[in-house]
């Protein structure tokens, strides 16, 4: 979890400057950030296990932790804005 709230402080800096995938999904100011928090997350947890569950069907009993992580994450984003 403190992994996905270190990467959530950098995410919108590199996924802008480094122009990544889907770096349209990241918000442009701090109350777009707060709007944000709870979908972003849902939206990380779906496609992470999305990606796993053919290859591991397990990840759907993590399914609650990986929520969390991402959270976590989108929080670090949002307050990644000043």
């Amino acid at each position: 979890i403190k992994h996905q709230e270190n990467w959530g402080k950098h995410a919108v800096k590199m996924r802008k400057q480094l122009n990544m995938d889907y770096s349209f999904l990241m918000p442009t100011s701090k109350f777009m950030a707060f709007i944000y928090i709870l979908p972003l997350a849902f939206l990380y947890t779906g496609f992470i296990i999305q990606r796993w569950v053919k290859y591991r069907p397990s990840v759907l009993f993590y399914s609650p932790f990986i929520f969390l992580g991402k959270l976590k994450q989108t929080i670090a984003i949002k307050n990644s804005f000043k």
